[in-house]
This record gives C-alpha cells, structure tokens and sequence, in this order.
C-alpha cells in the first residue's frame, strides 16, 4: 500500500489539488493538522471545517487533529518557542495514522505544499529517497532560480521509516520531535528521484500568505516594512522574494512543467499562474546550466569588494586592484590627516540635566575594560607601563573619513589604580542612563590579571554603581597589542577542584548588595565555553549553580555570548541565555567605498552600519532566551594596525536608532526582571567601541544613549 502522509495548514486549493492528483494511485492520505501554528498560536482545524468539499477523497483520508501539544518551557525558549517544536510535533503525529502498517508499505513525508509526481512514486525502489520536486512560490510557474529544486518531500519503505538507524543530516532541525520517525525520514539525506513533483510554496491570496508568514518557524525574514500587502504584492509582480533573501524567479511557460490537470483546468487556476515574461524551459535550463558551470559575483553583493568566479564548480577569489594614487588624492588624504582633530562640527557638550531612572526603565549594562592600569605580566609579555593607551595613540587613518585615531576627553588618558577616575566614570555613566558596569573578569585556574579596578569598586561601598562580570574565557594571548593569538601566556583550564576555587573568589562580588541578580540569582557571563571540553563545561555549570545555592542564591543566571555558542549548545551546556556581542555574529554588510585614497598595504575590512540598522537586522528571531546588545562604533585598527584590521562605521544618530529599538523589543519580549540590554562598551578605546566621550563627538554617544533611554 501507499501512503500520502502530509502536514496541513490551511492550503485548501492545493489540498484538492493534490487529491485529484493522487487519488487514483495512493491508498491512504494521512493529513496531520494541528490546533497551534508553528509558532505556537492557536488556530482553527481548517480541514475539518471544509471536509464536504472533499467528500469524494474521503474513503482513503486519515484525518489526524493535533490538540496535544507540549508546554513550553519559557525559561529556554524566546516569545515564539523553541523554533522546531510544534512543527516537529504536528509533523511527527502522522505516525497515528500508520498503526496498521506493514513493512513494505510506501510512505511518503512531506508538506501539503510540497505535491508528489505519481510517476516519480512508480520509480521509487526501496531505501529512503528523496523526490527532487520544482520549486515554485507564490504562483504555479513562478521558478525559484536561486534553487530550483525542493529536497522536503521523502519516500521510503516503513521498515526504512522504523529503522533505529535513521540517520537525519540536519539535528538541530529534529530537536524536540516525540517520535521523531517522520521528521528524522524528512532531515534524511537520501538518492534523489528527478521529476519528483511540485513545490507550491506561499500559494494564495495576500491574506493567506499573510497569515503563513505569521505561523511559520522562520520569523527572522519577517520585518515591519515586508509584511504589507503594498510591498508583497510588488515583490511578487517584480518576481522577487517576499521575504527579502535576494532570491528571484522566473516565469516558465505552464505546458513545460505543470501538471495535466493544471493545464486542463487552466481557467479555474488563472488566478495562479503568472502570464507576464513567460520562458520557454529549455532556454531557461540551459541559461541555470551554464551558471552551475561559470559564474561571477561580488562579496557581500558589493562590486568594490572581493569578485568570485565560479569556473566548473571551482571557485576563485579576486580581490580589487586598488586604483593608482596621483597627487592630488595624496594631497587629499594628507589635509584630511591634518585636519580631522580640528574638526569639531559634530562635537556635542555635556548635557546639565541627568537622567531620571525610574523604576520601568530598562537597565542598560556597559561592558568595562580594566586594562588601564600597569601590571607585572604585561611589563613582561609587552613593554614596561604597558596599557590599552599604547595602542590608541599609535592609530591612524587608513582612508579619507576614517575616523582615528579616538582621543578621549574628560577623564582623559587615565589609569585606573587612581580611585578619582572610577568616580568620575560611575558619574558620568549615571548622569547618562547607564544603570551598570559589565566588567570583564580575567581568571585563569586561580590566577587573575587587571583586577585593580573591580577590586577598588568592591573596596569602596560609597561607589553607588551595580556591577555583574564577564569571565573572559579564553586563553590570555598577544592579541592585545596586534600579536598572533596562537602565543598562549596563560591558558585556560578545568580541573577537579576549578569550580571550587572559582566561586571562592567569585562569591564574593557576588554577595555585594551592588551585585546585578535576576530574581536573586547572580547574573555571569561566560564568553567561550568551547575553550573547554563539553563535559568538562557541563560540569562546571552544575557545580558552580550548586556552590551558589548553597550561598543563600536561588541559582546563577547564566549567559555565554552568539557567535561563540549556537542556541542549542545553550540549553544543553547548562546556560540561561545567549548574550548578543556585536559585532560577533554581523555578516553580510556593505562595505565602505574607501574614496580617494587608502594605505595601500591595508588588508582590512571596513563595513557601512547604516543598511544594517535601516533594516533592523538586528531584531530576528531566535530560538533561545537572548538579550540584546549593541555598540557606538567598532574599530581595532588601533590594535590589529592595518592588518586584518576591520571596521564598522557607525554615528550617534545609527546608534541611537539601534538603541532605541533594542529597548522597546526587550521591554516587549522580556519579563520586568529581565528587561537588560548591554552595550558594547564603556572603554574598549582601541576597539573603537566607547561611551566616553572623545576629542571628535564629544559627548554625542552618551546623548544618544539618554534620548534613546527616555524616548522610550
């Protein structure tokens, strides 16, 4: 026997597509709907409601209604819940129509969308395999051209289907799945059946898409300004991707592709096919033919960046040959040397009115970089007096508007073993809205460095600022002055007794009544879990939650930064929540048009942050608890020099927008406890990434982080 086994949402006329389609050759349709969409709202059973449309397929359909669902678990989940659980779950409950089956039996797994060819089925021999299907969305012969081909839809034996070494390609995608049989046979890799079927992706009116949208697991590609009627309709009619991937289409002529009953019907699916621009397939197959062989395209879609050539599946990289400097753009470039520093047209004054924080403010946390003050081991491994100042002052400007090097005022070139400076600092910080420090924690089995600052807050309880910290937990090595970071000087590691000794000295900051706590439980940042073997890590966590509740804690509040850590590695080491650190984790940038004139020995990357926070790219959608984070600027040349340098160019009026956004999601996604978001940083001067004010903007970035705060 065989047996059609799908999801269903609300696809009806796809639904009685796929019945006339099939019927005559399949011996059962299992149809799995569910009472919540995929991002776990509820929703009406579709099918049920409309069954007497389908009254003639009824004798071989089993109707599975999904209204079991699992509860969340909030505390590792963001808003919309673990992205693959109710999805996996409705997917896996098909395995309730399939009681009776035998072990030669055909199953097929796919999407109500994603419609078989009976022929492909006829093909299909044995082990688990895939039907390659035509990737069509929002119209039946708008073609997908950046991946023409559909891999979901799965056939295999049910003894295949049962088979305890079912191997899926994708784990992530199957996590949370109760049964996990159908969803493991659809993430299986398997030989691929050509001419498999049709995928008929977001097929429908407006309202319909608009409403898959809001169910599906991938949130991140919905945005504000994409999820209007206006701007779908004008993506579909212009061929383009709804979702803003850069994916475009193409319009084959139906005859070439559809299937008969399309073709016969064609006045009853009108509606559903694209006339504008048809091509003819075989001028479009040679067109996608000669592309898989040659192609050119630009990194980041950026034509001054890197040109790639695709030469017979080889790829090539070439980088842009930089233009010859004449006089007059050296000339250029040397006034623009000589005169940055005295251009004060951007300069904001320091504001006499302090922030008033209330009691629903979000608490904004700035991360604090001690390495201001001298220490033995960096008068060993660098030069003696050696601190983050050396590096400032040495910067320069690689091309015209590169802002360096960043010259601080107020507190000036400063050393933090003087008590007046932090003071200063946490009034500074204060006046502005900053509600914490983050400080960075170097601690090394036992052996700490640049603790002068934490240690003199500690000391000093007048010092009215709260604090958590950030262990640093790689291995201390000469990147700090552009140095290569294989050259470990102190390594880290996990012994038996590491935990022990660690909250010997961890606790007590901890107990400080400064101490930042969510629901009394210590909020601590572990920044490179991976530098440890995994169970090693695990363990670490569990101990030192132990230790910690033994201290009169109801727990740690545990974070490890993305970039570092993917969302399922947060869960399953131990930890709370992801913390963004941008721009760990920024991709697909446009980079900066370096006009004029640039070091020609530069090998660095420079990257324009204004699309960036025009498009909100930073409100996705994750899969885990995250609080967010973002910076003023970003930019290492001072330590890297021109050498892998890279630079992210940002203004108080880009930042105040990030900010400002950030806020409102974390006010609207976190509960009050919860309501953080960090900024990247209060001093980090030689990566360019500082609150202080500086000899060019003066105290521009503490405005905008005010203004971004109370507007909110």
């Amino acid at each position: 026997m065989i047996f059609d086994c799908f999801t269903f949402f609300n696809e009806l006329d796809l639904l009685e597509l796929r019945f006339n389609l099939l019927y005559p050759y399949v011996d059962k349709f299992v149809i799995a709907e569910g009472s919540k969409t995929h991002t776990g709202e509820n929703k009406e059973f579709v099918f049920e409601k409309n069954k007497e449309r389908f009254k003639k397929f009824l004798d071989k359909v089993i109707y599975i209604k999904v209204d079991d669902f699992p509860q969340l678990d909030h505390s590792q989940n963001d808003s919309f819940g673990n992205k693959w659980l109710y999805e996996n779950f409705q997917r896996d409950a098909i395995m309730r129509g399939l009681k009776d089956c035998k072990d030669d039996d055909i199953i097929i797994i796919s999407d109500c969308d994603e419609i078989p060819n009976y022929k492909a089925i006829k093909k299909y021999k044995s082990g688990v395999c895939t039907l390659r299907q035509w990737n069509f969305y929002y119209k039946f012969n708008s073609l997908n051209e950046f991946s023409p081909y559909s891999k979901g839809a799965k056939i295999a034996t049910y003894k295949d289907l049962c088979d305890p070494k079912l191997e899926p390609s994708n784990k992530e995608a199957c996590q949370y799945s109760k049964y996990g049989l159908p969803t493991y046979l659809r993430f299986c890799n398997g030989k691929k059946i050509k001419n498999g079927g049709w995928h008929f992706s977001y097929l429908g009116s407006l309202q319909d898409i608009l409403l898959k949208r809001k169910s599906i697991v991938e949130q991140q590609f919905n945005t504000k300004q994409n999820m209007t009627f206006e701007t779908m309709q004008e993506s579909i009619d212009n061929n383009e991707d709804i979702l803003q991937r850069g994916i475009t289409f193409v319009n084959i002529r139906p005859d070439d592709l559809l299937p008969k009953y399309i073709l016969k019907n064609k006045e009853k699916y009108s509606r559903y096919i694209n006339t504008k621009n048809q091509k003819f397939f075989i001028l479009w197959k040679i067109k996608y033919l000669l592309s898989k062989l040659y192609s050119v395209k630009y990194l980041n879609n950026d034509k001054n960046n890197i040109k790639i050539y695709k030469i017979l599946g080889i790829k090539i990289k070439i980088r842009p040959k930089r233009e010859k400097v004449n006089l007059k753009d050296k000339n250029l470039f040397l006034d623009y040397i000589l005169n940055q520093q005295l251009d004060n047209s951007k300069f904001v004054d320091e504001t006499e009115k302090s922030h008033d924080f209330k009691e629903d403010d979000v608490k904004l946390i700035s991360f604090y970089l001690p390495q201001y003050h001298a220490i033995p081991e960096n008068d060993k491994w660098f030069q003696k007096g050696f601190t983050e100042w050396f590096n400032v002052t040495k910067a320069t400007p690689q091309y015209i508007n590169h802002w360096q090097p960043h010259l601080p005022i107020d507190v000036g070139f400063y050393q933090l073993d003087n008590l007046q400076v932090l003071k200063r600092q946490i009034e500074l910080a204060k006046k502005y809205g900053i509600a914490g420090f983050c400080f960075y924690y170097y601690w090394f089995n036992g052996q700490k460095l640049l603790e002068k600052p934490l240690e003199k807050l500690l000391a000093d309880t007048s010092l009215n600022m709260p604090f958590c910290l950030f262990w640093d937990s790689s291995h201390w090595t000469k990147t700090w002055n552009g140095g290569d970071d294989k050259e470990v000087m102190y390594e880290q590691k996990i012994e038996d007794d590491t935990a022990i000794r660690f909250m010997d000295d961890f606790l007590k900051y901890a107990k400080d009544q400064r101490y930042i706590k969510i629901d009394n439980k210590p909020i601590f940042v572990i920044s490179s879990p991976k530098t440890f073997e995994k169970e090693k890590i695990k363990n670490f966590i569990k101990e030192i939650r132990n230790i910690a509740k033994q201290n009169g804690f109801e727990d740690l509040y545990l974070m490890s930064v993305r970039g570092n850590i993917n969302s399922a590695e947060i869960q399953e080491l131990g930890f709370d929540a992801m913390l963004e650190f941008f721009p760990c984790g920024i991709d697909d940038l446009v980079t900066v048009k370096k006009e004029k004139f640039v070091n020609p020995k530069f090998s660095g990357l420079a990257y324009d942050m204004e699309k960036f926070v025009k498009e909100k790219r930073y409100l996705y959608n994750a899969n885990c608890k995250i609080f967010k984070n973002c910076f003023p600027n970003w930019d290492n040349t001072a330590r890297k020099c021109y050498k892998k340098a890279r630079i992210f160019e940002n203004t108080p009026e880009n930042y105040k927008k990030w900010l400002k956004d950030i806020i409102f999601w974390t006010k609207e996604n976190h509960t009050k406890n919860e309501q953080i978001v960090f900024i990247n940083a209060w001093n980090e001067w030689a990566e360019g990434a500082h609150l202080e004010p500086d000899q060019k903007y003066g105290y521009a970035y503490l405005q905008a982080t005010k203004e971004a705060l109370e507007e909110n």
